[in-house]
């Protein structure tokens, strides 16, 4: 029943935590040591644990630990994460005399979704000792998935000069046999305090008698510095807000007195406010801007990364809610599977109530990504657009009950869509007589133990209610008729208006030549035939179809602004490159750009510095900083007769990308106000019409906003969005189907169209314009920059100067394979080295491409330029590797040590330094990836793969 309830609290929460974040969690550690939720025998181990913070600036933690009371001879001990979080180092283990203790350790490597990762245990045996002590270190600070050749914007655990952070499960390391008391110590700083829930007894946190401990010690979260703490005692228990001491008085108080109503909030809802501590503990992020994962699940505490935005209100109102719904100690319990689908659903919903209620959520709808995710969890899915080509590929369940009937991933974010709107609906059904959800929360929270929800639906509302709502809990796409989510007109858009075709003389055309989402995208990287896309391709593109016609509009709808699909951090080499970007947009002659979500994305003063340098116009009427809009609103254009007022509008986005990327969005864009963006058209229409002939509006709308409201709006002739995310329901017979993205088109009396990528390809927009001077019809072509397309001369050239002499002379390369301890200390050696002892690998090596990976570089000019030459040459980032710029260096191409690790340590001592024997499929996924590379794994890897022979016998006979 406990690791029921665990994995249905674990599931949902996907929405805010990346899934390796929750490798630390009680779930799995509780798993890896076998623990059940039983109740604790009397006799047990005893736990002391002296945490030392020594080498805060090289993110190592020492830690002292005595076990005591040991009546078995074997023991296995390990931490409740991976080796790849926190890396245990320097483990010495000896006898209350002194004497060592030998331990082996335990290596496995583990599948953990796409990646492989290192679980490791210390295995004690023989011993004949009550006591023994242990010294070990933790390395801590790195950040997760690096090794996987990706960002994840966190780090698991992190230590500093005036802070430290750590989970429980990443630091104290846990023997597999029963656990009677635990207790911890600090050596720490001057004027550094601990923020633990334990209970303090002299210098010691103490924990004893707990039924739960194992899962405590995993939970707990170690947040040490110099911090500043304030209580409040709130019904029964003691509500305490950590919070760095060195930050902004004024946001202190506003952040603390927000963690209390936030408390009162949430313990109002279930009627009790459970007993004993409660600490929100808000850490800031790392030097380096990475978020700190840690342990959210305790039921004890809640984190949260400054500064606060919406989402990780939600977020810490969400852990927090966890503490009646999902922790054995204070929690009400469901005992029926068919139920389990509340302990997804109501900390999500509630977590939106309050936080909404006390205002805490601005410009963030969370309510729409809700309805969102349901939306397309109650459809059937398609892998294509039009209903006239549907293809299903998922079928869903209807019945609340059957929610839980399947453990697989599909179906369990399946429920944690659904639940908490269907908890919404019941809400709102309630709402209407006066009444609420929280008034079931208060009955089902005192008796402790729920048997059937359904039954006490009844009971708290009467029999008439709980018939009421039976039929959706029974089918819950109901709840989507009945709030009219679903389109019953599965009809296509049209192109043309019926009827106004008849005169062809009296119609005029205008074009547009269009793009918009770039992201910063100046060419293709050359490493496999065929690839389309490049700007110098598209400007001489521009340059033919302006000859032909000389009142081309030259438009694009926004996400210009770079974005690097494996670096999400602004480098100095991709300040450059987008610098680079914006000179050639600017010497394209661009009309207008758009705002969107990329151009915020590195915060407004990065925004504003491109912007400055250019003299195209970037436009966008409804973002504000105080007070002031951060970009013109409209422009005036003339194209031909006409003269044409193009508004930019940006909508604040929903998510749709990685949890850390729109974390990131968030904080860099605090400063700044969204305005309705509806309401803000409503405001320039009528100036527009009376100097305009035609009005465009451009950036970044969502499809269901332009025609719920925007296309309703009297006056506008054209939409052009980056966004064409639709999730449109539509009811054919007894089904309801998800289509996934709009389609371009007439909508009433305006012609909407989508551009989607122009990373490969553009689109041309022909507008039809009737004699009364309105737009009759209309389409959009697409035109891929494939190979067929000449390079325009000069911006070919203003290019390979770029990476020739300015990018060059960075000599910047970003490492690839730092996720093995061997990077640490080993340097690259060639080779020519490792051929002396590996013939047949080495001659085996020099049939394949990799021995020549170096010279593609030069057969396309791309030896400048530092995210190809990564992944061509060997050791690219480290000391002793590849020099950038020096095509004659001893580690051009793709070598022996760039698939195996360094080899300095190994050719001195092979059995002491082993290579990396079998290099994983992540690795070579980070070169091979669908943009560089028609890379299957299961065809590639053998022409490459070498069996292993005896080298030390080849090199005897030599």
């Amino acid at each position: 029943m406990i690791i029921e309830q665990y994995l249905s609290q674990k599931e949902g929460l996907e929405m805010f935590r990346p899934i390796y974040y929750r490798i630390g969690s009680v779930l799995v550690w509780m798993f890896l040591l076998g623990y059940t939720g039983c109740d604790m025998p009397s006799s047990g181990l005893s736990l002391s644990y002296t945490i030392t913070i020594s080498e805060a600036s090289e993110q190592i933690l020492d830690v002292e630990m005595v076990i005591e009371n040991i009546d078995q001879s074997e023991m296995v001990l390990g931490l409740g994460t991976v080796d790849d979080f926190a890396h245990l180092r320097a483990f010495r283990v000896t006898d209350i005399e002194g004497r060592e203790i030998v331990s082996k350790d335990d290596v496995r490597r583990i599948k953990v979704n796409i990646n492989t990762l290192t679980e490791l245990k210390k295995h004690l045996s023989n011993l004949q000792t009550e006591t023994i002590k242990i010294h070990y270190q933790v390395q801590i600070g790195n950040e997760i998935h690096a090794q996987h050749g990706r960002q994840s914007f966190q780090t698991f655990g992190y230590a500093c000069d005036k802070f430290a952070v750590m989970p429980g499960s990443g630091l104290l390391l846990t023997p597999s046999n029963n656990i009677k008391s635990a207790r911890l110590k600090f050596q720490l700083p001057a004027n550094w305090v601990v923020s633990i829930p334990w209970r303090q007894q002299g210098s010691w946190f103490v924990l004893e008698n707990d039924e739960y401990l194992a899962g405590s010690l995993a939970n707990v979260t170690l947040y040490m510095g110099e911090l500043e703490q304030r209580t409040r005692k709130i019904g029964d228990t003691d509500v305490i807000v950590s919070l760095p001491k060195e930050w902004n008085e004024i946001s202190k108080m506003e952040i603390q007195e927000t963690a209390f109503e936030i408390f009162e909030s949430v313990a109002d809802a279930f009627g009790k406010s459970s007993q004993g501590k409660y600490i929100f503990q808000f850490l800031p992020k790392t030097s380096d801007g990475l978020f700190i994962a840690s342990s959210n699940w305790s039921n004890s505490q809640g984190i949260s990364i400054l500064p606060p935005t919406p989402v990780k209100w939600l977020e810490c109102t969400q852990n927090l809610i966890d503490r009646w719904v999902t922790f054995p100690q204070h929690r009400m319990t469901y005992q029926s599977p068919e139920d389990y689908w509340l302990i997804d659903g109501i900390p999500p919903f509630l977590a939106w109530k309050v936080c909404a209620n006390l205002n805490l959520l601005g410009d963030y709808n969370y309510q729409d990504i809700l309805v969102k995710r349901y939306k397309r969890s109650i459809a059937e899915y398609s892998a294509q657009n039009q209903i006239s080509t549907f293809k299903p590929i998922s079928q869903p369940a209807r019945d609340v009950h059957e929610l839980s009937q399947d453990r697989s991933v599909l179906l369990r974010r399946f429920r944690q869509a659904v639940a908490p709107i269907v908890i919404s609906f019941l809400d709102d059904e309630l709402g209407q007589s006066g009444r609420n959800f929280e008034e079931l929360l208060k009955y089902e929270y005192a008796k402790g133990n729920i048997e059937d929800f359904e039954s006490d639906l009844q009971k708290v509302f009467g029999e008439n209610f709980r018939q009421s709502v039976t039929e959706y809990l029974r089918d819950i796409r109901k709840i989507a008729i009945k709030k009219q989510w679903i389109d019953l007109d599965d009809s296509i858009p049209k192109f043309r208006k019926d009827g106004l075709f008849s005169d062809q003389a009296s119609i005029d055309t205008l074009q547009i030549f269009l793009t918009g989402n770039t992201y910063g995208f100046i060419e293709h990287c050359g490493c496999k035939a065929n690839q389309n896309g490049g700007i110098a391709r598209r400007a001489k593109l521009i340059t033919e179809y302006k000859k032909r016609n000389p009142n081309l509009l030259l438009v694009d709808t926004g996400n210009f602004y770079s974005f690097g699909k494996k670096s999400y951090r602004m480098t100095d080499f991709v300040d450059r490159e987008f610098e680079l970007y914006m000179r050639l947009m600017d010497k394209l002659q661009y009309d207008v750009a758009a705002i969107s979500f990329y151009e915020l994305y590195y915060g407004e003063a990065f925004f504003q510095k491109h912007k400055n340098k250019v003299d195209f116009p970037i436009i966008c009427a409804n973002v504000l900083k105080d007070g002031k809009r951060i970009a013109r609103p409209y422009v005036s254009l003339i194209a031909g007769d006409y003269k044409i007022g193009v508004l930019g509008i940006f909508e604040y986005p929903l998510e749709r990308m990685s949890e850390r990327k729109w974390h990131t969005f968030l904080d860099q864009t605090t400063d700044l106000e969204f305005q309705d963006p509806v309401e803000t058209i409503r405001h320039f229409i009528p100036k527009l019409q009376e100097e305009h002939d035609l009005i465009f509006l451009i950036g970044s709308m969502r499809p269901s906003t332009i025609k719920d409201k925007i296309a309703k709006i009297e006056g506008i002739d054209v939409i052009i969005s980056t966004n064409k995310d639709f999730y449109r329901l539509m009811r054919s017979e007894d089904r309801i189907i998800d289509i996934e993205y709009d389609l371009s088109g007439f909508y009433e009396d305006v012609m909407i169209f989508y551009d989607v990528n122009s990373l490969y390809s553009v689109d041309m927009i022909d507008l039809f314009i009737g004699s009364k001077g309105k737009i009759v019809g209309g389409k959009i072509a697409k035109t891929p920059l494939s190979d067929d397309v000449e390079e325009e001369i000069n911006v070919r050239a203003t290019i390979d100067k770029f990476y020739s002499e300015e990018v060059a002379a960075l000599a910047e390369i970003p490492p690839l394979m730092g996720s093995d301890k061997r990077f640490d200390k080993a340097s690259f050696v060639g080779a020519q080295k490792c051929a002396t002892c590996h013939v047949s690998q080495t001659q085996q090596w020099k049939s394949t491409k990799h021995a020549s990976a170096f010279n593609t570089l030069l057969d396309v000019k791309r030896q400048y330029h530092p995210e190809c030459v990564a992944c061509h040459v060997t050791g690219s980032g480290y000391a002793s590797g590849y020099k950038m710029g020096d095509s004659k260096h001893p580690l051009i191409h793709v070598q022996c040590e760039m698939c195996h690790g360094p080899g300095s340590e190994h050719i001195v001592n092979p059995m002491q330094s082993p290579m990396i024997k079998t290099p994983t499929k992540e690795l070579c996924v980070q070169c091979h990836d669908q943009e560089h590379s028609d890379f299957i794994f299961s065809e590639y890897y053998p022409r490459v793969q070498h069996t292993l022979t005896n080298a030390f016998s080849q090199a005897n006979s030599q």
